[in-house]
């Protein structure tokens, strides 16, 4: 472009980039605390990462638009508030439309409700405010635009640098190792759940397409329950279920904004109270400890999936996170890898081996949790090649992908089956297999056009709710048992709280 005028380009650019680059900073920290009030990592990365894209999007308007009639002082003043106001009125528009959506109408316009129907009309109020504060700001700053254009740049680098993206496992409290100067008899107990494991796909519930020779012989040694029903047909409300013993209808984590109530007692939190150390290793972004579920935990390592953008775990709902969360792995998923999904298993068991190896030598009683994804979505074949199928990427496949989608998924139940095999050597090592509580159960199942459809999370048909439960009770009592009666996963927690004493 040829820019005409007495204003020179790189005022015209710096005074773009400069507006609309501060006026989505602010728009950023706006949101960021909307979902993580007072963190600063969250504030940190809104600021970083809006004004950084503000800066671009004024940029390539002043670089496209910029150099038409601006040789009067008017003109360029109407130029500097239209710059900042268009790209952040827009992002206010499809960003709020997307957080109601999300977060009042739990992503269904059954939910929204009257209220959810009546924050629509703070779109058009916020549109409003929105463009006269950008107006305001790029007016301000087109006065000394090339140095707020590098302080917002630094500013914003220096947000994406500082905003701790990484993760941390917390470390077990060194009192926790100290052996009890009388033993305690009570058992310690531990809970496996592989994530989307079908009941009927383990050779112990009679599947003859899928080899599981380790969970096979560890139920010859449990009480197998062949009528073992979830609460739900995906993970959040299922897993608060076995850690609450309550429906989802009581504890109330049903929607995937929800997260479990304070009020409510955990079955950690009531062990811990009781003497127990409670520990859990858990991959799957419904269990991050922003929706509760590491309440009463005296450590709860979550092993989240690779972030996207580098967000901490306090940013990763802000609406651009997401934007191209969802447009990277639906459009673009190129070389598929399994942290960008999910935590691997060998990461879950080699920290879970970490933190109950100490609490084992140490004779304590101890409660552990392991929440593994290998058999959820996406399914990778074995050994590892990049290749793999993802609900994101096709959330509705024909019915004739089912067998495909099938050997993907035994492949990712052998794969795990060997690693459980790990599990029980190493308890075995450590002399906790034979005086602990030991259940191996799912969240829920997965379909694979039994019914027409794939995946989970939408229907209540058998082969999604129907899971696997084995329990080893302590010295192998009830070995090789086979019960027909129905049960939930509701027990599991009362069954727990008989075995530890705890009224």
């Amino acid at each position: 472009m040829s820019f005409r005028g007495n204003i020179s380009p790189l005022i015209i650019l710096s005074t773009g980039a400069a507006g609309a680059g501060a006026a989505l900073a602010i728009l950023g920290v706006a949101e960021s605390q909307y979902y993580a009030k007072w963190s600063f990592s969250a504030l940190a990365y809104g600021f970083g990462l809006y004004g950084l894209v503000g800066m671009v999007l004024g940029f390539g308007y002043g670089l496209l638009f910029g150099g038409k009639g601006r040789s009067s002082r008017r003109a360029f003043l109407a130029y500097a508030g239209r710059v900042a106001v268009l790209p952040t009125v827009g992002l206010w528009l499809v960003g709020s439309a997307f957080i109601i959506y999300r977060d009042l109408w739990k992503e269904s316009i059954a939910r929204a409700g009257f209220w959810g129907w009546a924050a629509l009309l703070l779109i058009p109020a916020g549109a409003f405010i929105c463009a006269a504060l950008a107006r305001m700001i790029g007016k301000v700053l087109c006065n000394r635009s090339s140095i707020a254009a590098a302080i917002i740049l630094v500013l914003s680098l220096a947000g994406l640098l500082f905003c701790g993206s990484g993760q941390s496992t917390p470390e077990i409290n060194e009192e926790f190792y100290r052996p009890l100067e009388k033993p305690d008899g009570r058992p310690s107990i531990v809970i496996i759940v592989a994530d989307a494991l079908r009941a009927d796909a383990l050779g112990a519930y009679g599947s003859k397409k899928v080899a599981t020779p380790n969970l096979d012989a560890f139920s010859t040694e449990a009480t197998r329950f062949n009528q073992a029903w979830s609460t739900a047909s995906w993970t959040r409300p299922a897993v608060a279920s076995i850690l609450t013993g309550q429906y989802p209808r009581s504890h109330q984590a049903i929607h995937k904004t929800d997260r479990l109530p304070e009020s409510l007692p955990t079955m950690a939190s009531l062990l811990s109270l009781n003497g127990y150390v409670s520990v859990a290793s858990v991959t799957n972004v419904n269990l991050a400890p922003v929706f509760g579920m590491g309440r009463g935990f005296d450590v709860y390592a979550y092993h989240g999936p690779k972030p996207f953008l580098s967000a901490p775990q306090t940013a990763r709902r802000l609406f651009l996170v997401e934007l191209y969360r969802l447009a990277r792995l639906r459009f673009f998923p190129g070389q598929r890898i399994v942290s960008s999904y999910y935590a691997e298993g060998e990461q879950v068991w080699e920290v879970a081996r970490e933190l109950v190896g100490p609490l084992a030598t140490a004779a304590r009683p101890f409660f552990a949790y392991l929440h593994f994804m290998e058999t959820h979505d996406p399914y990778f074949a074995h050994p590892y090649d990049g290749t793999a199928v993802a609900r994101v990427e096709n959330p509705n496949p024909k019915a004739d992908k089912a067998a495909e989608y099938f050997d993907l998924y035994r492949q990712e139940i052998e794969h795990w089956d060997s690693l459980f095999g790990e599990m029980i050597t190493f308890l075995k090592d450590k002399g906790v297999f034979d005086r602990a509580l030991i259940v191996v159960t799912a969240d829920h199942g997965e379909e694979f056009a039994d019914h027409g459809g794939f995946w989970h999370g939408t229907t209540l048909f058998e082969e999604l709710v129907r899971v696997p439960l084995l329990i080893r009770f302590p010295q192998g009592a009830g070995a090789g048992t086979v019960r027909d009666d129905p049960v939930s996963l509701i027990d599991l927690m009362p069954t727990a709280m008989s075995l530890a004493q705890v009224k």
